[in-house]
């Protein structure tokens, strides 16, 4: 509950000021670049700072027949009053350590007092203002509600610095980004809050008492000051006497305080401290500006740059968890299915729809709705749950009220049910909502389980596909999914067929292709071919190792299976098109050892990161298949790494006459010497089936605690695990 006002908040807060918050950032842009740019057109130098105040006095009476004042401008540069040897009274950028005329002074451009306006008011005046300083508050509230979301979704201040697992979604960037632009963002909306609250008046300004010397009551104990220990960088202006006579004296500004010192003996004669709230405003104005400070000015303009994403990546976030919304055919009270669904960020439901749809076009009555909406109904007889996890274990959004009001009011007829929980095995608390509510519904004396609970690994389409054929048999009902999931079809690159191996045993056809592009095709072992049959609108992915210029890909026929016919069928120098899909998550590191896990065709990309590397880091390969023919395909292109000491490969056969072995066992086997590459800081990469990949997860999770006293997930958070499999 706690977590969904914070959420509402997130989003609530950031609906209302988004308009203004878009005119704010790009304004802040480009004003984020003005002291860069005022930097870079003058002389200056970080060295000027560290000057003595002495040294710069001494420097301008030698130079000029008088001075009357030194001022630090906004943008750090050093601006003087003179009368030149000529005669004239000119006004100066100044090197101060020499006293030389450095350049002229800075003054704002007309496009910048343009931005500058367009900034604080908006061009509304009093009431732009307000709505421009009411968006710097409301900025402060989103921030800290989106850093309270990331904490809340591990449960710890940890997640502020602990690694997220990679992805390519919008959610990903989302959380990171706003970990790196939290600092700056509170900066800007804080001090931007302050100056709003100044500039109406619920902050009183209080005034500056005048510095005033009584010649008549000298101090008593008189500070001195040394100008030889005394730094520019800690004034900001410098007022000169008037005259030699000793009533007149200099006055130094600093960021605190006015000073009158003794011409002459230096003596402190009177100071006047700023109040509380002239020194919070300076300071809120050189840090919302960043004009003090080029690096901090570039930070800020990052900053405003993450906003323009935030708000960005948030709608979209908020638009693809409503997608799955859908207008159901029959009421609750006359369907028979009930199809409850829970998601974070709207991808679980879009199978929860397919699954819909493909069960109402048989003719069955099916209600679908989100998990917080279950209501009870007398005419349920199938109860059917897709249902994601947030953060360690935790229901997603929609979920979060299901499980207490199950246990409040749960079907009270016969009812068969079956949960599928959808996640990433790269996090440890892997799909544990779904094992919370599915372990709820078999305490219920009236409910069948029709199937176990599935657990779906990075929203994979097959195993859904899977689910459903299984759930179709188990439960008598006619539920179909398509081939693949149709999708925009990608720009297509042609690739010419420069070889084709095979190995048929036993009815199973497993082949190998090698492509050249025709013309230049960008990728890397582990990304995507994506291949489109003649006349079907459906994509399917083979991953690819790349040889040079060339790819690979490794395929198994399936009698049934539309695009391994169709690449069966090409020869030797004939074409094909095709796309290519970055998966950046499944990239080899050559600065690292690498062991490659794998079977079947899941060796393709290993056949190209062997190649790729360069450096002779230790390498081992883990692969299982049917028999030794299996390898045959594979041996030779790999003999020549094992031949010079790159490659060790380590293989298990499952049916090869005598005892059957799996990439399980063989991980298992060489427990100690995995956990020891890791700790090297070796990077796993694992290619091929779930089932191979849940087993192999299992072996490495006790290998890791045997032998290094930590969980798996220790390392891959360090990302030193890496997934693709099918």
């Amino acid at each position: 509950m706690t977590r969904s006002i914070w959420r509402l908040s997130h989003l609530s807060l950031a609906l209302v000021a988004s308009l203004f918050l878009i005119l704010a950032a790009v304004s802040g842009i480009f004003l984020a670049y003005e002291p860069i740019q005022n930097r870079t057109q003058s002389t200056f130098s970080s060295d000027w700072n560290e000057t003595s105040l002495a040294a710069c006095i001494d420097s301008m009476r030698s130079k000029y027949l008088e001075t009357t004042i030194i001022e630090k401008d906004v943008n750090g540069f050093y601006v003087a009053s003179v009368l030149t040897e000529d005669g004239e009274f000119e006004t100066f950028q100044i090197n101060p350590q020499t006293g030389a005329k450095s350049g002229e002074v800075v003054k704002q451009s007309k496009f910048y007092e343009w931005m500058t306006t367009f900034h604080r008011s908006l061009f509304l005046d009093t009431l732009g203002r307000f709505f421009v300083g009411l968006t710097a508050v409301i900025l402060f509230f989103i921030a800290i509600s989106g850093i309270t979301l990331v904490i809340q979704r591990t449960k710890s201040l940890r997640a502020l610095i602990e690694k997220v697992e990679k992805s390519l979604n919008v959610q990903f960037y989302h959380i990171v980004f706003g970990r790196l632009a939290f600092i700056p963002i509170i900066f800007i909306s804080l001090t931007g809050g302050y100056l709003f609250l100044q500039r109406f008046e619920l902050i009183k300004e209080q005034k500056t008492e005048p510095l005033t010397v009584n010649f008549e009551k000298p101090v008593q104990h008189p500070e001195k000051l040394d100008f030889k220990q005394v730094t520019l960088g800690e004034i900001r202006k410098i007022e000169f006497p008037f005259s030699p006579d000793e009533e007149d004296y200099f006055i130094l500004h600093t960021e605190k305080q006015e000073l009158a010192i003794h011409q002459y003996d230096h003596t402190v004669l009177a100071q006047v401290n700023y109040p509380a709230t002239t020194v919070l405003s300076n300071l809120s104005l050189n840090l919302h500006t960043g004009r003090t400070n080029v690096v901090w000015a570039g930070i800020l303009g990052i900053a405003c740059l993450s906003i323009l994403y935030f708000i960005y990546s948030g709608f979209k976030m908020t638009l693809l968890s409503r997608r799955g919304k859908t207008k159901n055919k029959f009421r609750q009270h006359e369907s028979e299915i009930l199809l409850l669904t829970g998601s974070e960020n709207g991808n679980t439901p879009r199978y929860a729809k397919l699954v819909y749809n493909q069960l109402v076009a048989k003719g069955y009555k099916v209600y679908l709705t989100e998990l917080n909406k279950y209501k009870p109904s007398d005419s349920i007889g199938q109860l059917i749950i897709f249902t994601s996890t947030y953060g360690t274990g935790d229901a997603p959004a929609n979920a979060s009220r299901f499980v207490q009001k199950w246990k409040a009011n749960p079907l009270q007829q016969q009812f068969q049910f079956s949960v599928v929980g959808f996640g990433s095995l790269a996090y440890p608390d892997f799909c544990q909502f779904a094992v919370t509510v599915d372990e709820m519904l078999k305490q219920a004396i009236n409910a069948e389980q029709v199937l176990p609970l599935v657990k779906i690994h990075n929203q994979s389409y097959h195993s859904v596909k899977t689910w459903a054929q299984d759930w179709s048999h188990a439960a008598g009902y006619s539920l179909e999914l398509p081939v693949s999931i149709e999708a925009k079809k990608r720009p297509l690159k042609r690739f010419l067929l420069i070889e084709k191996r095979l190995v048929t045993q036993q009815g199973d056809e497993t082949f190998t292709l090698k492509l050249q592009p025709i013309g230049n095709v960008s990728a890397q072992s582990g990304d995507l071919l994506v291949v489109y049959p003649p006349k079907d609108p459906y994509e399917r992915f083979y991953s690819i190792g790349k040889s040079g210029t060339d790819f690979v890909i490794s395929v198994k026929k399936h009698d049934r299976g539309i695009c391994s016919n169709y690449l069966s069928e090409l020869e030797v120098g004939m074409e094909l098109d095709a796309a290519v899909k970055r998966n950046q998550m499944f990239h080899y590191n050559p600065s690292k050892p690498a062991i490659l896990i794998g079977n079947g065709t899941g060796i393709g990309p290993f056949l190209g990161m062997v190649t790729e590397n360069k450096r002779d880091k230790e390498m081992y390969l883990y692969w299982g298949g049917r028999t030794q023919e299996s390898y045959a395909l594979y041996e030779s292109w790999l003999n020549r790494f094992i031949e010079s000491d790159v490659l060790q490969v380590n293989l298990a056969f499952s049916r090869d006459g005598g005892q059957k072995t799996y990439v399980g066992d063989l991980i298992r086997r060489d427990g100690k010497q995995v956990v020891h590459l890791l700790k090297k800081g070796a990077v796993i990469y694992i290619c091929g089936s779930l089932a191979m990949q849940q087993s192999v997860l299992d072996e490495l999770e006790q290998s890791c605690r045997k032998f290094a006293g930590k969980s798996l997930n220790f390392f891959q958070k360090k990302g030193q695990v890496k997934m693709d499999c099918y």
